[in-house]
């Protein structure tokens, strides 16, 4: 696993919230030795390690009440080079370099961050994204989609470790529409059932960093692009159409939090631009 790495196997990566220890690339080889990784990934596993330790990623968060817990995404060459599963059932336990780096990410976040349920997981329920979810390249190129690396602001074709971390999530299981703007609609209701806005918008979480994460399958974004719809006019239907009524909304959250003293009224939080009017 070390000599997979330039660095000294004594490099202090960075310090992990809460414990306080420090990340090395040894503990990192350690890790990924008892997730049953192969030494090639080490390169990889570093690259989560360096997420993990950025104050910007708040690794401590992980335990919050609400759980939320980090989904690894790859791209570029490296998928295939190490052979990661990005076809079918690209979020299943199974193959052994998606389950396996996905495995050390929560060892790591136990063994040295620190979250264990006896001391900093304080989650309610919790939930796992224990398997790395490897875009499909070749298949994005053949649509016409941009990697979502490229996304990011990468170069397309550079090996790009992405973490985000998640509350909570869902399959939307049918996709309903004759056209485009049907099934973008259909994409963006889901995106308002299956999501914590309310936490964003209401309780003021994070503002400005909520960013829902929709994964396409091959067969909806060739429909979407057979229908005239690109990669980035979908991403403007989303957030057109992701809406709900104002007298709706205040339902949801009722005294919990929009109309508590000290709290802002949904008006206010339009006032500001922290919630959009439409």
């Amino acid at each position: 696993f070390l000599q997979q790495t330039p660095d000294d196997s004594d490099r202090i990566i960075g310090v992990l919230q809460p414990s306080g220890s420090a990340a090395t690339v040894r503990n990192v080889a350690i890790n990924g030795i008892m997730a049953n990784c192969r030494p090639e990934y080490m390169p990889i596993l570093v690259a989560i390690a360096e997420i993990l330790c950025d104050p910007k990623y708040g690794v401590e968060h992980s335990g919050d009440t609400t759980g939320g817990d980090a989904l690894i995404i790859l791209n570029g060459p490296i998928i295939k080079n190490l052979e990661f599963n990005c076809a079918g059932a690209a979020l299943r336990d199974g193959y052994r370099a998606n389950t396996s780096v996905g495995r050390f990410l929560r060892l790591y976040q136990r063994n040295v961050a620190g979250i264990r349920p006896d001391g900093a997981d304080k989650v309610t329920f919790g939930h796992t994204w224990r398997v790395v979810l490897a875009e499909n390249e070749s298949e994005a190129q053949n649509i016409g989609w941009l990697p979502f690396s490229a996304d990011q602001g990468f170069e397309s074709g550079e090996n790009v470790v992405t973490l985000g971390r998640f509350t909570s999530g869902g399959g939307i299981g049918s996709i309903f529409g004759n056209d485009p703007e049907e099934i973008a609609r259909y994409l963006a209701d889901g995106l308002v059932r299956h999501t914590s806005w309310e936490l964003v918008f209401t309780v003021g979480f994070a503002p400005g960093t909520y960013r829902p994460l929709l994964v396409v399958s091959p067969l909806v974004a060739k429909t979407l692009m057979r229908g005239g719809m690109s990669k980035k006019d979908l991403r403007e239907n989303l957030f057109d159409y992701a809406r709900m009524p104002a007298s709706k909304f205040e339902t949801y959250v009722g005294l919990w939090t929009n109309f508590l003293p000290g709290r802002p009224t949904l008006r206010q939080l339009v006032d500001d631009g922290t919630a959009a009017a439409h």
